[in-house]
C-alpha cells in the first residue's frame, strides 16, 4: 500500500486542534467557569473558520466542559457543591480501583516516573508547574491499569473538577500537607502495598474534595457580604 495511505499517529484534525485549545484554556483558568464563549471570538483568536469551532464546543459539551443555552450560547460549565461532591465520589471509586490494577501491573520504569514527577513537584516553586505535574503524577499511577477506557474517564472526570481546582490552589492552599499525601502515595506504590494506596488516593481525593467545596462557601460568603454592603440605605422619615 503507498504511504500516502499512512496516516501519522500523531495526526489530527483541525477540529482536534481546535478542541484542545479551547479545553487547555478552560483547565488553565483562562476561560472562567460560567464565562461566555463567542464562537467568532474564538474562530478569529484560533485563525478558524466557525465550523470547527462549532464542533469543539460541541464535543466540550459532550465531556461537560461548556454548557448551551437557548439564547446565551455556549459558556463554561459550572457546578453546584453537590455535583462537585459527587464527581469526586465517583473519583474516588474510579481512582482507586484504577490504582489498584495498576499496582499489579506496574513496571520499575513506571514506578520510576512516578518518583520523578513527585520530586519535581517538591522542587517546583511555580504554581502552574506544580498544578501541570500533579495530572501527570495521577495519569502515571493510572496509566499500567492497561484500561484505556477507565483511564479515559478518569481524565474527563479530573477535568470538570481541574478548573475548580485551580482556584482553591490558587487561593488558600496547604501545598505542605498536598506534597505529603503525595509522599504516601509514592510510599505505598515502592511497597506495592494495594491496600495503603487504595486508603491514601482516598483520603488525598476527599482532603481535595473538601478544600474546594469549603473555597466555594467562602467565596460566596464574601460575595454576600459585598452585595450588603453595597445596597442602598432605605430612607427614613
Amino acid at each position: 500500500m503507498s504511504d500516502s495511505f499512512v496516516i501519522p499517529s500523531d495526526y489530527k484534525t483541525i477540529q482536534q486542534i481546535v478542541t484542545d485549545k479551547i479545553r487547555n484554556a478552560i483547565l488553565n483558568g483562562m476561560i472562567k467557569p460560567n464565562e461566555r464563549l463567542n464562537q467568532a471570538d474564538l474562530a478569529e483568536k484560533l485563525n478558524v473558520s466557525r465550523i470547527p469551532t462549532r464542533e469543539a464546543l460541541r464535543t466540550l459539551e459532550a465531556e461537560g466542559l461548556v454548557t448551551f443555552y437557548p439564547r446565551r450560547g455556549a459558556v463554561v460549565a459550572t457546578m453546584s457543591p453537590e455535583e462537585i461532591e459527587e464527581v469526586y465520589e465517583i473519583r474516588i471509586l474510579l481512582e482507586t480501583n484504577a490504582a489498584q490494577r495498576a499496582l499489579k501491573r506496574m513496571s520499575e520504569s513506571e514506578l520510576r516516573e512516578i518518583c520523578d514527577i513527585q520530586e519535581k513537584m517538591v522542587e517546583t516553586s511555580e504554581l502552574d508547574v506544580w498544578i501541570g505535574l500533579n495530572d501527570l503524577f495521577h495519569q502515571a499511577i493510572y496509566k499500567p491499569s492497561g484500561w484505556t477506557r477507565l483511564v479515559s474517564v478518569i481524565e474527563m472526570l479530573r477535568n470538570l473538577t481541574t478548573p475548580y481546582v485551580r482556584m482553591y490552589v490558587s487561593d488558600q492552599f496547604d501545598r505542605h500537607a498536598a506534597d505529603l499525601e503525595h509522599a504516601e502515595i509514592v510510599a505505598a506504590v515502592e511497597a506495592r502495598d494495594t491496600v495503603g494506596l487504595k486508603a491514601v488516593l482516598r483520603r488525598h481525593l476527599a482532603h481535595s474534595c473538601q478544600g474546594v467545596l469549603a473555597y466555594l462557601k467562602r467565596v460566596e460568603q464574601e460575595c454576600s457580604l459585598s452585595e450588603a454592603r453595597d445596597e442602598p440605605v432605605p430612607k427614613t422619615g
